[in-house]
Parts: C-alpha cells; sequence; structure tokens
C-alpha cells in the first residue's frame, strides 16, 4: 500500500473536528483514570480491542463495507448514534448481572478500542499541525 493510500484508509489526511477532538480527551481521561483505579483490565482483552479497532477504523473502514456502515451511521444522525449506543449499554447493564459472567473481558476490549481512537485523532491532529490546518 502506497503512503497516501495507507494515511487515506486511516483517515490521516484529515483535519480531526472539533468533537473528535474533545472525544479523544474525553477518552484519554477516562483511560487515565481507570489506569490510575483499581479495576481489573485483562491484558489481553485489551491487546484484542486495539488489534480489532484498529483494523475496523483503518483498512476494513476503508473498504466497500466499511464505507456503507459508515454512511448508515451518517444517516441516522447523532440522536440515532446516542440511541443506539444507549442500547448497548443497556443490554450490557441487563445482560452481565443475569447472566453473572466476568464484564472485564468487555471492558478491556473497550479500553482498546479507547486507546486506538485517542491515538488516532492524536495522530490526525499532529498532521494537520503539519500541514498547517489544525483547529485553533
Amino acid at each position: 500500500m502506497a503512503g497516501s493510500e495507507f494515511g487515506s484508509a486511516w483517515g490521516l489526511t484529515e483535519r480531526p473536528r472539533r468533537a473528535e477532538v474533545a472525544m479523544a480527551l474525553l477518552f484519554a481521561i477516562n483511560l487515565i483514570a481507570t489506569a490510575a483505579t483499581e479495576i481489573e483490565i485483562s491484558w489481553l482483552w485489551f491487546a484484542v480491542g486495539i488489534l480489532a479497532w484498529a483494523a475496523i477504523v483503518g483498512p476494513i473502514g476503508a473498504s466497500r463495507l466499511g464505507r456503507s456502515v459508515s454512511e448508515w451511521f451518517r444517516r441516522i444522525g447523532g440522536a440515532g448514534r446516542l440511541i443506539g449506543i444507549a442500547v448497548v449499554i443497556g443490554v450490557f447493564w441487563i445482560v452481565v448481572p443475569v447472566l453473572d459472567f466476568s464484564p472485564v473481558p468487555f471492558y478491556s476490549f473497550g479500553f482498546g478500542g479507547m486507546f486506538v481512537i485517542t491515538v488516532l485523532i492524536l495522530v490526525r491532529y499532529l498532521a494537520s499541525i503539519h500541514r498547517g490546518t489544525a483547529l485553533v
């Protein structure tokens, strides 16, 4: 894969929006706060989360399937996305206590995803500074 194709597949050629920068800051705060507490993290599931999310936001996201899912996600709008996220969280909060299994793999996988997204937005922001198109 050529350099420009690589950067395009990972979205590195785009300047991050203010909402993305804010999300990355919230993710970073959450990751730091979690690391500072006694919340159990499975490093295996954290690594799996990193690999899975990196593939999803990179090469898979740039594929035809990834673009169609992304287009659908944009079409449902902010309210639709919030409803979808709330449903997933609600199901998780109901299913974990009822089925009595450890949520550690899910948390760890999610933290891996937050880490990837935070790093990707940081790299996009630094690249936009280099190009002179950064947010002020």
